[in-house]
């Protein structure tokens, strides 16, 4: 099987030692645990091609993967059960980033027609941004206007950079 995306790692099994998380152009996702072996309940088979990179985030004491798949985020757990997953209307484009503020996590993610969606744990949409055309790179997060909360930052394909607060509104100047 042929692997296109990157790769994130773990301690799934709980020895210290990280494990591997990828995805393939077959339509499946692999844990893979640090011994070789391939973990119980895996591989997870997805609805097309696993071309970005899973991300990985450790909620309550478990490793959760979030696996983007072409129209779809799967969100899986780790015995490769679907906890839930999230059909957009476009591709997505790229890898989940996680905000952590305030007590509060929030996933992000861009998509071909230029939308950034922010994601909680339990899959309800909570920001839902668009740029204009196709989030490049993964969205990041930085405090650039200094007021101590956090920025949403992302490029489109056309090279422009956004910086949105958490409400939506562009900062003065950007793009």
């Amino acid at each position: 099987e042929k692997n296109k995306s990157g790769f994130a790692i773990a301690d799934f099994n709980g020895n210290n030692i990280d494990d591997v998380v990828f995805g393939t152009d077959d339509d499946k996702l692999y844990l893979i645990y640090d011994d070789g072996h391939i973990a119980p309940g895996f591989p997870f088979l997805g609805n097309n091609k696993f071309k970005i990179t899973p991300t990985i985030l450790n909620i309550n004491n478990e490793n959760i993967i979030f696996a983007p798949c072409r129209k779809t985020l799967y969100v899986i757990d780790n015995i490769g059960e679907e906890i839930f997953n999230i059909e957009f209307d476009y591709s997505i484009s790229t890898s989940v980033s996680v905000l952590e503020h305030v007590d509060l996590i929030s996933m992000f993610i861009g998509l071909d027609n230029g939308d950034v969606y922010g994601i909680d744990p339990s899959g309800n949409i909570n920001y839902l941004y668009n740029i204009g055309s196709k989030v490049i790179g993964e969205v990041l997060f930085s405090d650039i206007d200094y007021n101590g909360s956090p920025n949403i930052v992302a490029v489109n394909e056309l090279g422009e950079l956004h910086v949105l607060n958490l409400d939506g509104v562009s900062i003065n100047h950007f793009p």
